[in-house]
């Protein structure tokens, strides 16, 4: 802590915060200082801070996969843990159970959630960067042109629920954010409902879940505050996903999470949850699915070639968008512009709805998640090869 006077010749007490912590002189804050200037300069997702037998293995998250970056010997592994605890606000004297905390970091245009896990070997760190240069525009996160036009069209819904599953990573936050920003904070009353809030987007009212107020809770509150959108960050339990409805019901837009593997198995969850059929179908206006798939690095990719494209031309030759010379597969050794041959992710997308097909609302898919990566391969974006294992 840092004392300071103010006017009156009043000392006030100042906490130093993660960022002041980490320039201390300390070999361990230094330590900890590159470590987290190299990760955004990578443009990592996470870094984790992993104890084993020889010491702490550095490694971070970029483009999906882990790669090391440094291992610190084994008599620096308890002291570089408390340091991590110091600087990033976690308690010093607990150990034996997990921990969970927050830190900014201007300089670094950073926010990190923190998590601390014991395990055999003392307890690990992993640290979510992120970061806040980061965009929320969705013509900038790599979306298709049809998938850009499903995803504005939804926007101008007057009410309904929008839900977008897949698993952690998937980009989905960031996906609903853009959302949100598209349809206009300083036209509208828009509440969003997290756990945690990952980014704070200027004239959103976000809203903080807790044990205390569950999203369930807190929906029931924002019911009476005149919204006329509302994002729940996730369906968790059948109460949630019927306000959820109900919402839409009385001339809401709602936006939402589920875990689900699929576009229509988000549906079948619904189902599962209680909700009515009738109020299902009436109501659920866009179910989405999405993933984010590495592209291959444009310096050091191949062409795909051999018994391989020969395959894939059998199979796909009478495809509009087939072109053999787009098709591309990952270098694994990689270059210097990127990492085991993958340079960035681009987001595919599944996409399904009810359609009254003979007089009935039935679900229809769009565009399934194979297709989309089909689509990508076809541009050169994803590793062909991957994507039509089973054809070659």
């Amino acid at each position: 802590m840092i004392g300071l006077q103010n006017e009156h010749g009043i000392t006030v007490v100042k906490r130093r915060t993660a960022e002041d912590l980490l320039l201390d002189e300390g070999p361990y804050a230094q330590l900890l200082k590159e470590v987290v200037a190299a990760a955004k300069l990578r443009g990592a997702s996470d870094i984790h801070i992993e104890p084993n037998e020889s010491g702490v293995a550095l490694r971070f998250r970029v483009d999906g996969n882990l790669s090391l970056y440094k291992q610190v010997d084994v008599q620096h592994r308890e002291s570089l843990i408390l340091e991590v605890k110091r600087i990033f606000g976690l308690a010093i004297g607990v150990s034996g159970r997990p921990q969970d905390g927050r830190a900014a970091l201007p300089t670094y245009r950073l926010d990190l959630r923190v998590s601390l896990l014991p395990t055999h070997f003392g307890e690990k760190v992993v640290m979510r960067l992120l970061n806040l240069d980061a965009t929320f525009e969705i013509a900038e996160l790599g979306f298709t042109t049809v998938e850009k036009k499903i995803l504005e069209a939804a926007i101008h819904l007057e009410d309904g629920v929008v839900v977008i599953s897949g698993p952690t990573g998937s980009g989905k936050t960031r996906t609903l954010y853009a959302l949100l920003k598209a349809i206009g904070p300083k036209k509208f009353n828009i509440v969003t409902l997290e756990d945690p809030i990952e980014y704070r987007i200027e004239g959103l009212n976000q809203v903080q879940v807790s044990q205390k107020m569950t999203f369930a809770d807190a929906l029931r509150s924002v019911l009476r505050q005149d919204p006329d959108v509302i994002l729940v960050g996730e369906v968790r339990d059948a109460e949630t996903a019927k306000l959820c409805f109900q919402a839409a019901e009385t001339g809401h837009l709602v936006f939402t999470t589920l875990h689900a593997n699929g576009a229509t198995e988000v549906i079948e969850r619904l189902y599962g949850l209680g909700v009515e059929r009738l109020v299902l179908e009436s109501n659920l206006r866009l179910s989405v699915a999405q993933r984010l798939e590495q592209k291959v690095c444009k310096s050091c990719g191949h062409t795909i070639d051999g018994d391989g494209l020969l395959k894939i031309k059998k199979a796909f030759s009478t495809s509009p968008q087939f072109d053999p010379k787009l098709l591309r597969t990952k270098n694994y050794e990689g270059c210097a512009e990127c990492t085991d041959g993958v340079k960035g992710r681009v987001p595919v997308l599944e996409w399904a709805n009810f359609e009254i097909q003979n007089g009935n609302r039935q679900v229809k898919v769009h565009q399934s998640l194979e297709d989309a990566r089909v689509i990508r391969a076809f541009t050169g974006d994803i590793d062909g090869l991957e994507v039509f294992r089973e054809t070659v």
